[in-house]
């Protein structure tokens, strides 16, 4: 499912760039740890996805439970820990809820006039999300169900080394660790790695966030608004404390 944020008294929410994502406290207290895979240029919305959650990795669950008009849920952020970095090629290797860190990505690539491919992979194409909104890239997405062609081979997704080229990969830790393993040799700094599963909290300040009507979460900011890059981005309560609502799609 997808979660959409946005603003409850129609002011723009904090800017935010490919790789970043928040955090939504558990009444446990345990942290899980939500890309952003929205439009970059929607200042008024949030989107997330959310998909089932692994052993040791109970947000995603608590988030479909909870997730509910006029529910509340605690968020930090945005953070980033996974920068996209200027390129003239990218190689973007995801599988499963993993395309939600690189959606954005292929995006700003694409802005950037670089050239870009993208290897998805998943259980089933029926487990694999927002497999329509890949369908304009065409020839650049290689999309692979792993029920259709079985296990994708690493050698075969990733290629020969480029030195103009970073790779950009998220997925289960199995995942990467083979892709780790075969770009050994690649040049340093070409690999960027995410484990979508059992994410670690950020620091920050804990917010509210309260569930409004379907498909969209409200977010309630200061007033106060900072100009950057001759836009205005709000400023959060505490420096990173946001009150919000939400809802589920």
């Amino acid at each position: 499912m997808t979660l959409e944020l946005a603003s409850a008294s129609a002011m723009a929410l904090p800017e935010w760039e490919p790789g970043a994502h928040i955090d939504v406290v558990l009444s446990t207290g345990q942290v899980g740890k939500f890309a952003l895979c929205g439009s970059l240029v929607q200042t008024h919305g949030w989107r997330i996805a959310v998909a089932g959650g692994s052993e040791g990795d109970q947000g995603p669950d608590w988030v479909q439970e909870h997730a509910h008009p006029g529910s509340e849920l605690r968020i930090r952020g945005p953070h980033n820990d996974f920068p996209l970095h200027p390129a003239s090629l990218y190689l973007f290797v995801a599988y499963g809820i993993g395309i939600a860190s690189v959606l954005p990505m292929i995006a700003r690539a694409e802005a950037y006039g670089a050239d870009r491919t993208l290897r998805y992979g998943g259980r089933s194409r029926s487990s694999m999300p927002f497999l329509s909104e890949l369908l304009g890239y065409r020839e650049r997405v290689v999309v692979w169900p792993e029920d259709q062609y079985g296990p994708p081979g690493i050698t075969g997704f990733l290629g020969d080394p480029d030195p103009s080229m970073l790779v950009y990969c998220c997925g289960p830790g199995e995942l990467l660790a083979a892709v780790r393993e075969h770009c050994a040799a690649w040049p340093l700094g070409a690999l960027q790695l995410r484990e979508s599963t059992a994410w670690p909290a950020c620091p920050g300040e804990e917010a509210e966030l309260t569930a409004g009507s379907p498909g969209i979460a409200e977010l309630d900011l200061e007033s106060a608004s900072t100009p950057r890059h001759g836009r205005h981005t709000q400023t959060p309560r505490n420096a990173q404390e946001q009150r919000s609502t939400g809802a589920s799609t």
